[in-house]
């Protein structure tokens, strides 16, 4: 015997997430773009930005590198210009 078909809307229901986590997620990824920003206030955090992208498309450019090693090769970079500037 074949039992009734369910309704869409309980099938909706019953597959989706608790509120409460869909909340919570919107709620780190608001407080990533908030620390992200405050990083890129810093000349620290510039200079890594800058290096981890040019070290990324390096890595795009020579596939021997990747573009993993690249960017995190790059932001390496750019730290150590922070720690060795001159003046």
């Amino acid at each position: 015997m074949m039992g009734t078909p369910e309704a869409p809307e309980a099938r909706r229901t019953r597959n989706a997430a608790p509120r409460p986590v869909v909340e919570r997620i919107g709620e780190l990824a608001g407080e990533a773009v908030a620390a992200g920003r405050r990083a890129l206030e810093t000349e620290t955090g510039r200079n890594l930005a800058v290096g981890a992208g040019a070290g990324f498309v390096l890595g795009l450019v020579f596939p021997a590198i990747g573009p993993v090693v690249g960017g995190l090769s790059g932001a390496g970079l750019g730290s150590l210009r922070t720690l060795f500037r001159k003046g």
